[in-house]
């Protein structure tokens, strides 16, 4: 560890950090990572350090790091544990930035303390800021860039070997980039320019698109004659989703086929859940088991699988309590392989005998009319598949719920609900559904390549598009489900979990076929 020069590139946000991460990359034996710690503004300096000794322990570079706004108050920590650390600091003219930031974060507010109602709140980014005592989002905003390089400028001249303010512009050409690379005492390499969006000039017969009018005309000329696109940009959407045009006009007879081939009567509705779980907290699997216990349900039973992919020992004991106090099952699977969300999700399902499959997370709490609601749904369009949005939970309420879990209490779903907020983007999580088993069945279940991080619910629910299923979204104020907060990247995108990711992706955009995993669905290694 000591070989390897740890290099953190901080700046306001939206001031080149991006492109900083991706020349810094082309060093050679170099890895860094783009907000991947993820720190709250204040007061976590010790679990900073931690996360730090695991980065680097997780990689044999010799140039590592992170880039990110959030590691100005971390600073003098950081030189005090590694003293030979190197701060590149960004600076973009205030004005640009501020801009930048209103329309980048419109309707969230990650400066200034509020209570939701005019601004979104939003529990991943808005720990990670500093506040402000002002009612104008741009006077908060503006007050943050002064206040940032202003400590930048103190830090600068206080640790002058070690932390460094450059202009944005040195991105701009391997020759300005050079005197990054002398200050932090690594030899000159050729480094692949990086032109910034903010400081480009527009080329002589360049359409502006952003200075197009908003009216509906001026839209359809630019989307047909200078982008070349000739469908309705909702429709091409559709129908890319559904894997192109073929099965977007196959996808009707595909839904009246299952529809005489399948059985779909059944004298009860049977659920089987099945939640997959590793390394978690106990208390996260006592409350969303304690949520699918209180459902009400009266067309059918509800059965539940926890599937242990790898936990440690410590965990399974306390795991097995938990769920046999629901009359639920849990499967520990020893897998001495890298782990696979996907694979548990596969085994899971041979090992569920429901006509209907739950798809969930230790860290969901169902309204108690969910499941009822949905199977509503299942009966009236056999051939959908269940999603909703997802409540966000403050992290706050993580305490809340461990000492509910110790006196052995149910959450108070009323309150859960009054202080989830849905996602900023707006879209449904497709993590948990609900849907037949024999969907499954037919595209093969889960894609077992997905390792580590993967994408493997993104990538089921575009099968399950391609296969001919419908979208339905349930999502109003008696059903809904709320997701306990916790760390992206389960708090450190080390390099491994990098690398999954980037292996997942590429075998995501390259692979097409609907049907995966070779008729071996949750086939089991070792036992």
């Amino acid at each position: 560890m000591n070989k390897k020069k740890l290099i953190i590139g901080l700046g306001t946000g939206r001031c080149g950090t991006v492109s900083l991460c991706n020349i810094l990359n082309q060093i050679p034996s170099s890895f860094f990572v783009h907000k991947g710690f993820m720190l709250p503004w204040y007061g976590q300096s010790d679990i900073a350090i931690q996360k730090i000794r695991k980065f680097l322990n997780d990689t044999d570079k010799q140039y590592v790091g992170d880039i990110g706004f959030y590691w100005l108050p971390y600073v003098e920590k950081v030189l005090s544990v590694f003293p030979k650390t190197k701060f590149i600091c960004l600076k973009r003219k205030k004005k640009d930035t501020v801009s930048s930031y209103l329309k980048k974060t419109e309707g969230r507010n990650h400066w200034i303390e509020h209570d939701g109602r005019f601004w979104r709140k939003d529990y991943i980014w808005d720990r990670c800021f500093p506040k402000y005592n002002v009612k104008a989002k741009e006077e908060a905003l503006s007050l943050y860039w002064e206040e940032y390089y202003s400590n930048a400028s103190e830090l600068q001249l206080s640790y002058p070997q070690n932390f460094k303010v450059f202009d944005i512009s040195v991105l701009n050409s391997p020759e300005s980039f050079f005197y990054v690379l002398d200050f932090l005492e690594i030899s000159r390499v050729t480094i692949k320019p990086v032109r910034l969006n903010t400081i480009q000039t527009q080329t002589k017969g360049q359409r502006d698109f952003s200075s197009q009018s908003n009216n509906l005309l001026e839209k359809v000329k630019t989307r047909w004659f200078f982008e070349k696109k000739f469908l309705p940009w909702r429709l091409e959407h559709v129908i890319q989703r559904r894997g192109g045009l073929i099965n977007y006009f196959l996808a009707p007879f595909r839904r009246l086929y299952f529809r005489s081939r399948i059985n779909f009567k059944y004298s009860n509705y049977n659920i089987g859940v099945i939640i997959p779980i590793r390394n978690v907290e106990p208390f996260r699997l006592y409350h969303s088991l304690d949520s699918i216990k209180k459902q009400k349900y009266d067309v059918g039973k509800i059965e539940c699988l926890v599937i242990d992919y790898g936990s440690t020992t410590k965990y399974i004991s306390e795991y097995l309590t938990i769920v046999n106090s629901y009359g639920f099952k849990y499967l520990y699977i020893n897998i001495d392989h890298e782990w696979s969300k996907a694979h548990a999700l596969n085994i899971g399902l041979r090992n569920v005998f429901s006509p209907i499959v739950a798809i969930s997370d230790v860290d969901i709490i169902f309204s108690p009319t969910f499941f009822q609601s949905s199977i509503k749904i299942l009966k009236d369009d056999p051939c959908a598949v269940i999603y909703s949005f997802c409540l966000d939970l403050p992290e706050e309420e993580n305490s809340h719920f461990y000492n509910l879990y110790l006196k052995r209490q149910g959450a108070d779903i009323n309150r859960v609900k009054d202080i989830g907020i849905k996602r900023w983007n707006a879209q449904p999580s497709y993590g948990p559904l609900i849907t037949y088993k024999v969907y499954f069945e037919l595209i093969g279940g889960y894609d077992e390549f997905y390792k580590i991080w993967g994408a493997e619910d993104d990538d089921l629910y575009v099968r399950f598009l391609k296969l001919g299923l419908h979208e339905k979204v349930l999502s109003d104020h008696q059903n809904f489900y709320c997701h306990m907060w916790h760390e992206k990247w389960g708090g450190l995108l080390t390099e491994r979990k990098f690398q999954a990711i980037l292996q997942n992706k590429a075998h995501r955009e390259k692979t097409t076929v609907i049907k995966r995993n070779s008729n071996k669905m949750g086939y089991i290694v070792k036992l």
